[in-house]
């Protein structure tokens, strides 16, 4: 049974890793950002993070091969929140819990950098998204249209039931 990892990505990655990770990002490219948007690369994402604390981007690895990316910023909109921003979860691991346990993982790595934390936001763009459904069985409430919301504590007591690091899939 193949078992994934959950690391944060660093200025250490190897170029293989990188390029890999942008494979998976571009595969989802048209869900990801508006017509005009830009997509960043993980290259730019990981000196971003190294430079920026409020940045967090975690990566579930399986055989040595990353197969989700979760792109989030603490402190946004509010100081008391965290912000998914991007969440990419291959087509070949999808419904094996693998993105929810990549939410959980980002969830609490933030909490540890600020303990302040209270709410965590994901942003759609687009009402009735098709990401809508995973968001609500997480626990988060639609606040509007395109934005969902839980209270970290709500998550926290699920993140408990449940070892971080690891998930057999």
């Amino acid at each position: 049974m193949p078992v994934v990892r959950f690391k944060e990505l660093k200025l250490t990655t190897s170029m293989a890793h990188l390029q890999a990770m942008d494979r998976l990002l571009h595969q989802a490219h048209p869900l990801l950002l508006p017509a005009n948007g830009k997509l960043e690369n993980c290259q730019e994402r990981a000196w971003s993070a190294a430079s920026d604390p409020q940045r967090l981007i975690m990566v579930a690895w399986i055989n040595e091969q990353p197969f989700a990316i979760a792109d989030v910023t603490l402190g946004y909109p509010e100081s008391d929140a965290m912000t998914i921003s991007q969440i990419v979860v291959s087509e070949k691991v999808r419904r094996r819990q693998i993105g929810s346990q990549l939410i959980r993982v980002c969830a609490n790595r933030a909490y540890q950098r600020d303990p302040y934390l209270e709410h965590i936001r994901a942003y759609l763009l687009k009402p009735n998204s098709p990401a809508a459904p995973f968001w609500e069985a997480l626990g988060f409430y639609a606040c509007s249209p395109t934005c969902y919301s839980i209270h970290l504590s709500q998550l926290i007591g699920r993140i408990q039931q449940r070892p971080l690091d690891s998930l057999l899939i």
